[in-house]
């Protein structure tokens, strides 16, 4: 995430996917405690992308379902197959 924010302020499209530094933060759902990195409409608008405080691997809030759901390992991942397929398919 460090290495993310210090290349850019964030990223922004209008189809489904925000991470700003300064939209950024924490949550607790069932329980556990999360770092909202922004939005990524994965199932629904409004699902959100989640990090673990300690943790690489990134995790989304399918808020329509009530879950928390992996979706990657780690921000490179997340970077360069997530976001690029999503925004080749929308």
């Amino acid at each position: 995430m460090r290495e993310f924010f210090f290349l850019t302020a964030g990223i922004q499209v209008s189809t489904g996917v925000i991470l700003t530094l300064s939209g950024m933060f924490d949550l607790t759902i069932h329980g556990e405690r999360y770092c909202v990195l922004g939005e990524f409409w994965k199932e629904a608008d409004g699902d959100q992308l989640l990090l673990r405080p300690g943790e690489e691997t990134i995790w989304y809030y399918a808020h329509e379902q009530d879950k928390v759901k992996r979706l990657c390992n780690d921000m490179i991942e997340l970077l360069e197959k997530k976001l690029a397929r999503y925004l080749n398919e929308h």
